[in-house]
């Protein structure tokens, strides 16, 4: 969720304290980089795109309003319709027009924006861009686009006749998503190689929305992601599937904190959420399906109650994505010691390390054990969370901040203070969906001297 701190150098420190059982039934939005990716998507359709599912905290609105101004400029119509809804009515692949002034947009919306213009052979200007991500502007420009910063802002001239490219997987997530928008636009296959997969749903989106797409496993555990150019996206109505990190933590608090009782709207069946909810069955969880009235997506009820240490199987350690840490902390609450095969081969190195920290900030056992982890949990006949009192540094990794701050929630006597959450669009609009189930949380900005 998109959101403009008072200050560059200010923090967040999450505190958490033990509240009765969460309550309460929500639809889970999607991450706010795929909203902003799905109003690109609809811009490229022809048609109206209806897309459920965008988040509705002030910041979220507002920052989807300067990205529907920027495909507004493109050529697009865009309405924010409210209830987590935005209809746009595109003008096709090959139909985006030279914006008349410069594009203003969060940095969250750049990267999906470049990669469409860059696609088409119009020239446009981004104000005060934002650092570009690892990789994207050397993408880009292998596709035949040309990029150039002129003070702060960023001029992109778009390919006349896009290049059909190979990109290795573990480049960032909105790096990818760039190479595929422009790569729409063009002949030939724009194909991705993930070494290890990683249940990116931009893929899923752009074939919802009429992409033909070819998925191939590559490997021991990787896929090639191959897309066609030159397909016809067509308006249509897109549910957009929960951020799994949201809706890992919000399933974990659930279950941890007695007395809860949940319904969870608009989860992926497959993907990091479906390797979630697989895990946590495994462990015994209380997790029953609930009639879904969002086609192609599950909604799920989690109430609270015992889990038991389990082996979770590598390729389900690697499908979790970014809802590792729910698990990690699921586990740290069961009864007996559960093994996470393979953790040490994720790619994501940096949030393994601060999962291993923050287990040890709050004194649970665990080890390593060649390339596992594992965990010896302090549950019994109830999911059992560390004794609170704690303040633990998150690695600024805010899916590990979310579920410290559900863990917090039933954490006694004094609940968890979580530092270091990390600059993300997503954490705000979590802390105020967990507060709506009746958590007691308080956010306290910082500012270093």
């Amino acid at each position: 969720m998109p959101h403009a701190p008072a200050s560059e150098d200010a923090s967040t420190l999450l505190t958490v304290r033990p509240s009765g059982g969460l309550r309460g039934r929500l639809r889970v939005p999607a991450s706010a980089a795929l909203a902003h990716r799905a109003l690109v998507v609809g811009l490229l359709s022809i048609g109206e795109t209806v897309i459920e599912g965008v988040g509705e905290t002030r910041a979220e609105i507002a920052a989807l309003a300067r990205t529907a101004r920027a495909c507004a400029a493109l050529g697009a119509r865009v309405e924010m319709c409210g209830e987590g809804r935005v209809a746009v009515a595109g003008v096709g692949i090959g139909g985006l027009v030279a914006p008349r002034e410069a594009l203003v947009v969060d940095r969250i919306a750049l990267a999906p924006l470049l990669g469409a213009c860059a696609g088409h052979p119009i020239a446009s200007r981004f104000a005060a861009a934002a650092p570009l991500p690892e990789g994207l502007a050397e993408a880009l420009t292998r596709q035949g686009a040309r990029l150039v910063r002129g003070g702060a802002d960023l001029l992109v001239e778009g390919s006349r006749e896009v290049i059909p490219i190979v990109v290795d997987g573990s480049a960032d997530a909105a790096t990818l998503a760039a190479v595929l928008l422009a790569g729409l636009n063009g002949p030939g296959r724009t194909t991705i190689v993930e070494p290890a997969a990683t249940g990116d749903a931009m893929a899923s989106l752009l074939a919802r929305a009429g992409a033909t797409i070819r998925v191939t496993p590559q490997g021991e555990a990787g896929r090639s992601i191959a897309l066609d150019g030159w397909p016809e996206l067509v308006g249509r109505p897109l549910a957009l599937p929960a951020d799994p990190a949201r809706a890992a933590a919000l399933a974990l608090g659930a279950i941890v904190v007695p007395g809860s009782d949940i319904v969870l709207d608009g989860l992926d069946r497959d993907g990091p959420a479906g390797a979630l909810v697989a895990s946590l069955r495994a462990m015994g969880a209380a997790i029953a399906d609930e009639p879904s009235a969002i086609a192609d997506l599950a909604s799920l009820r989690v109430r609270a109650g015992a889990l038991s240490g389990a082996v979770v199987a590598a390729e389900i350690v690697r499908a979790l994505g970014p809802a590792l840490p729910a698990l990690v902390l699921a586990a740290a609450c069961a009864a007996g010691e559960s093994r996470l095969a393979g953790i040490a081969r994720r790619a994501d190195a940096s949030r393994v390390a601060a999962l291993g920290a923050a287990l040890a900030g709050l004194g649970v056992a665990h080890h390593v054990a060649g390339e596992d982890l594992v965990i010896e949990g302090a549950g019994g006949d109830v999911a059992r969370p560390p004794r609170g009192g704690a303040r633990i540094d998150a690695g600024g990794d805010p899916a590990l901040a979310a579920g410290l701050a559900a863990l917090g929630a039933a954490a006694e006597p004094d609940g968890l203070a979580i530092d270091n959450v990390g600059d993300d669009d997503d954490l705000p609009g979590f802390v105020a969906q967990l507060r709506a189930l009746g958590a007691d949380v308080e956010e306290c900005a910082r500012w270093a001297s």
